[in-house]
């Protein structure tokens, strides 16, 4: 029953179980995310970490709001000049520059961590072939986009409100149109965890989606799985509401992570 869909979560101990049948469930509805055990270990993490200080002690421009920071710059700070293809294409080579130097030396099992990422989407589509988006415009001609980016949420400022993707897909639909993506589309949400906060911080599932009158359903019909550092989670953010809930302490909560969509017969990571 569509009203237990938000419950449907799967948890994996490693990654060969996704290849095997969890992407499958996960396309067909069969789950609504999924929660791969310990899919980064310390090592990465602490390089990761490393390279997000001194990212952020060279250049305070990523892109901040009260409640946190995204580095590089998201796709939505461009919304402020209606998706004007020369602001995107002045920021673009700033944005690759930040993400180069987060990723910079990071492994994981012997390769680099985004090989890692990409061979193990690759793999659990199988049919389906993960590539990074690339924007086709007036001027941007098989530019590609930002495909990660690493999100710092501070702690006591209220945590990530209330919402879907498909609804924010609504909102910047020229970045779509650029992206060759019809709205609203088929869309995950995944994000490896490299640090918890002291208390709170959790993903929130919501028992509300996209396309019905379920905005002001009670609060409390909420899922919360379970993420530990190290882990990265998937889910069908396009259609579930979603939330992070609020962290308090003298650590923040910091995530690495993107989108998957649908574009024909591949998907495309964009971030």
């Amino acid at each position: 029953m569509i009203q237990d869909y938000y419950k449907k979560w799967r948890t994996l101990s490693n990654s060969n179980q996704f290849k095997q049948i969890a992407f499958k469930e996960f396309q067909l509805g069969e789950s609504c995310g999924i929660v791969v055990k310990n899919f980064l270990n310390q090592t990465c993490i602490n390089t990761l970490l490393s390279n997000y200080e001194l990212v952020k002690a060279e250049d305070k421009s990523g892109f901040n709001k009260l409640e946190g920071v995204v580095y590089p710059a998201p796709f939505s700070v461009l919304a402020h000049d209606n998706f004007n293809e020369k602001t995107i294409k002045s920021i673009l080579p700033k944005g690759k520059q930040m993400l180069e130097q987060l990723l910079l030396n990071v492994e994981m099992k012997g390769e680099n961590l985004v090989d890692y990422i990409f061979k193990f989407f690759n793999q659990g589509c199988k049919i389906k072939n993960i590539v990074k988006g690339e924007l086709n415009g007036d001027l941007l001609q098989n530019e590609s986009v930002h495909y990660l980016t690493i999100r710092e949420l501070f702690s006591d400022q209220g945590g990530i409100n209330k919402h879907n993707e498909k609804e924010l897909q609504l909102y910047y639909k020229r970045y779509f149109e650029l992206l060759n993506i019809p709205v609203p589309h088929f869309q995950m949400s995944f994000f490896m965890m490299i640090q918890k906060p002291t208390i709170g911080g959790e993903l929130e599932i919501h028992n509300q989606y996209f396309g019905t009158n379920h905005q002001h359903d009670p609060n409390d019909l909420i899922h919360t799985p379970k993420i530990d550092v190290g882990d990265l989670v998937i889910f069908n953010g396009g259609d579930n509401y979603h939330s992070v809930h609020n962290g308090t302490g003298d650590v923040t909560r910091v995530t690495l992570g993107g989108f998957l969509s649908k574009q024909e017969d591949k998907f495309i990571m964009w971030s």
